[in-house]
């Protein structure tokens, strides 16, 4: 700094701290004067020891005067308190310290998003709606708000609970004008903070924002379905729509969150028809909901026709039957000759049906157990998947729910392989092999190979091992579960053709405090983001779509698979790092 700068600084220093009392000090010797008194000013004829003792006192007191100049500064830069905090949560988390006069003191991230959006700009000393504003128009140049996504959650937390509802409300107005300017809409979704909660604890475990997790714990207590575990992997705007289809307390929410990422409730109603070979037009009693299973986005479809209730749950990103149910609409089904609606089938109870297949079995019902009778539907017509156990044999019926005709009768002895059941009497060999019958079951023990040999496991290696033959979804299936070292593997395999369901991988979960929790999966809206972006496309632009959380050796990832003009692609997506680790792209044949 140069002679000049100090001298300005140091006379714009003084003059900021020195009262200008000239005026007082004459008003003050005209009184004096009035009174008598002889009022003398200093003279050149002064002595130099005089001279040089009041150079001295004045240079002394401007050093003091100077070094209260800057405290000054210091006070008015940093403020004593701070008045409040406001969270801003979309994928990238952002917080603002703000003093009474609501001018922010400091910007913190909370993730590594929420440092690419602070790092383009300096909000100290800024009002905070101007300071809500550049954050926000930063996430939308930087792609984290889009019409995919277009849901931003504001939290504020302040020690006085009747400023921070003010404060709350106020910049809830600000950001809907904020975001009532872009061209994709907006969700704004607004809450205080509650005091001395174990939100920090929450968001540290599984890697989130206090703002988040407080979120996140307010739609586990309006929806005791769900889990905090499943929602943490959700984004904002996954969040936003739940909370709009549920009543979250204490939470203000303006606009409408995004569906755009997901296929609709139409479509997935249509599929849902599709699957069961109900015409829309003969439908009655639709619902349709959209709703999170296990931490997947689904659409859950209900309706009714010619008497049954079908309830199915639908992937809301792939389109995908996750679960498909199909029951009397009545509590228990009409048996023949009962009174049913003109059109409906009438069809045998659940009991009839279970006695059939006993009958056909040789086994008395109190010599049968693990009984389980379900009525599903098949190719082309209503069934009952009748099953049980008698002398450590395995029974599986499926009985016409109209006309009460066995139409497949196995049993899975404890070799695990799968034989015909003749009839009692029948001359029909009980010991036919399996491959002599193509529905045969492949065993348990095959099952158990599959799944080993999938996962990398060695028959040494794993423990805790459990093979249950079971039905899911109208398949016969085999649920296969083991340990191997410091993992859990769970597979789905079908029990026909041995093909491989699904596949799950976690830590082993030991009922203490794991100093190191599993860690949060992107959610699928994010995965798809990502990949559209390596793709250079655009979800409109795209088709046949598909998207599937994958495992292989404990590590997690998004295998997704699309087609634009003339292409295929292939992307894999670590459900972690949000990484791509694996991009391909070919003609499609």
């Amino acid at each position: 700094m140069n002679s000049e700068k100090i001298e300005n600084g140091i006379r714009e220093a003084f003059e900021s701290v020195t009262p200008d009392i000239k005026a007082e000090l004459i008003d003050d010797i005209k009184k004096e004067k009035g009174r008598g008194k002889i009022v003398k000013l200093p003279t050149e004829k002064k002595n130099k020891n005089r001279i040089a003792g009041r150079i001295a006192a004045i240079a002394a007191a401007l050093v003091l005067l100077i070094g209260a100049a800057f405290a000054v500064r210091a006070i008015v830069k940093r403020p004593d308190k701070a008045a409040a905090t406001v969270m801003i949560d979309v994928n990238p988390s952002v917080e603002l310290t703000l003093d009474k006069s609501n001018k922010v003191i400091a910007a913190s991230a909370g993730n590594d998003d929420g440092a690419a959006v602070l790092s383009e700009m300096d909000l100290t000393g800024s009002d905070v709606k101007v300071a809500v504003n550049a954050v926000i128009g930063a996430m939308v140049r930087r792609g984290y708000l889009n019409e995919y996504a277009n849901s931003v959650l504001i939290s504020v937390e302040s020690g006085d609970p009747e400023f921070g509802t003010r404060l709350r409300d106020t910049l809830g107005v600000d950001v809907r004008e904020i975001m009532g300017e872009n061209e994709f809409g907006y969700a704004v979704l607004c809450q205080t903070m509650e005091p001395g909660s174990s939100f920090d604890t929450m968001a540290e475990n599984y890697g989130i924002s206090r703002s988040k997790a407080q979120l996140i714990s307010r739609l586990v207590e309006s929806h005791p379905g769900y889990s905090f575990e499943e929602l943490a992997a959700l984004s904002i705007n996954e969040l936003g729509l739940l909370s709009g289809s549920n009543a979250v307390s204490k939470l203000r929410t303006f606009g409408s969150s995004s569906e755009l990422a997901f296929i609709g409730a139409e479509q997935a109603l249509n599929i849902a028809l599709e699957d069961a070979g109900v015409p829309a037009s003969e439908a009655l009693n639709i619902g349709v909901e959209l709703d999170c299973e296990h931490g997947v986005m689904v659409y859950e479809v209900e309706f009714t026709h010619s008497g049954l209730e079908y309830d199915y749950e639908i992937d809301a990103v792939t389109g995908s039957v996750i679960k498909r149910e199909c029951e009397p609409s009545d509590d228990e089904p009409a048996a023949p000759g009962q009174t049913e609606q003109p059109g409906d089938p009438a069809l045998i109870s659940s009991q009839t049906a279970l006695g059939i297949a006993l009958d056909h079995a040789g086994v008395s019902e109190k010599d049968a157990r693990d009984i389980e009778v379900e009525l599903d539907r098949g190719d082309a017509r209503l069934i009952y998947e009748v099953e049980f156990k008698h002398n450590g044999t395995e029974y599986d019926y499926e009985i016409d729910a109209v006309t009460g005709d066995v139409l497949k009768a196995e049993t899975d002895g404890e070799d695990g392989h799968a034989t015909p059941t003749p009839k009692p009497g029948s001359t029909a060999a009980p010991t036919a092999q399996p491959t002599q019958k193509p529905s045969a079951y492949i065993g348990k023990k095959a099952a158990l190979e599959i799944a080993l040999n999938d996962a990398g496991v060695s028959a040494s290696q794993a423990n805790d091992i459990e093979v249950k033959l079971e039905t899911k979804n109208g398949t016969k299936v085999y649920d296969v579960e083991f340990k191997a070292g410091s993992r859990e593997y769970e597979y789905v395999i079908n029990a026909k053709t041995g093909s491989i369901i699904s596949r799950n991988s976690e830590p082993v979960d030991d009922d203490h405090d794991d100093p190191s929790p599993a860690p949060t999966l992107i959610s699928r809206e994010q995965a798809w983001q990502i990949a559209l972006e390596r793709a250079g496309l655009t979800m409109s632009q795209i088709s046949d779509k598909d998207i599937e959380l994958e495992s292989d050796n404990g590590v997690q990832y998004y295998e997704i698979e699309f087609k634009c003009r003339g292409y295929e692609y292939e992307i894999r997506i670590n459900a972690v790092s949000g990484a791509v680790m694996k991009f391909e792209k070919e003609l499609d044949d």
